[in-house]
């Protein structure tokens, strides 16, 4: 039989093995936690990370300077490079040329001496329809052809000049008529001064 004195005695030593028990238990689980790595960690380093698609572009396919001309346009404003000059008497006095063909326009005169402005689209004296005004040039279109008027040159003015007034020459034998054609001539400079004036008007506002 037992003494109940020797009770405490067993207790005591129950209580400590239980404890040495669970503290083994607890050493072993944590060197098993040690030895073997977390199963998140397993399972990313099984699984390769993804990575994003790289973005694919196509670099001749950015227009980073703008979008070319079409080859037909381009090959227009080539084409008008070699026009034959028009035969109607025309004489180009100002042009007002810039990148917007629309708003183009230019001083022309006609066979009555009078200057006109004309824009893009409009016709001409000799039924001629101005389509392209350039800085040096104009390009006119008569009977579905296409044509070209360049500045006068100032040979072409002299001898124009002259023509102008040879008959003027001939009647000063009764008269002086010649100071008359001096002052149309004036007139008429001061007239094609007064249209670009008003064309630069026009552009200002």
């Amino acid at each position: 039989m037992l003494d109940i004195k020797q009770l405490p005695l067993l207790a005591a030593i129950t209580l400590g093995t239980l404890v040495a028990a669970a503290g083994s238990w607890q050493g072993y689980a944590m060197y098993q936690q040690w030895r073997s790595p977390p199963p998140l960690q397993q399972e990313s380093n099984a699984t390769p990370q993804r990575r994003s698609p790289a973005l694919e572009v196509a670099l001749a396919e950015l227009t980073l300077f703008g979008t070319p001309r079409p080859e037909d346009e381009t090959a227009e404003l080539v084409e008008t490079d070699n026009l034959p000059e028009t035969n109607l008497r025309l004489i180009l006095r100002g042009v007002m040329a810039g990148e917007m063909n629309t708003r183009n326009n230019a001083l022309v005169e006609g066979p009555d001496r009078e200057t006109a402005l004309y824009h893009v689209g409009e016709v001409l004296p000799g039924n001629a329809t101005l389509r392209n005004v350039h800085r040096r040039r104009i390009v006119i279109e008569r009977n579905g052809a296409l044509e070209t008027l360049h500045f006068p040159d100032q040979e072409e003015l002299s001898m124009s000049s002259s023509r102008d007034r040879a008959p003027t020459v001939q009647q000063s034998r009764r008269s002086t008529p010649q100071q008359g054609s001096g002052r149309n001539d004036s007139n008429r400079q001061q007239e094609v001064r007064a249209r670009l004036d008003e064309l630069r008007e026009r552009l200002r506002n």
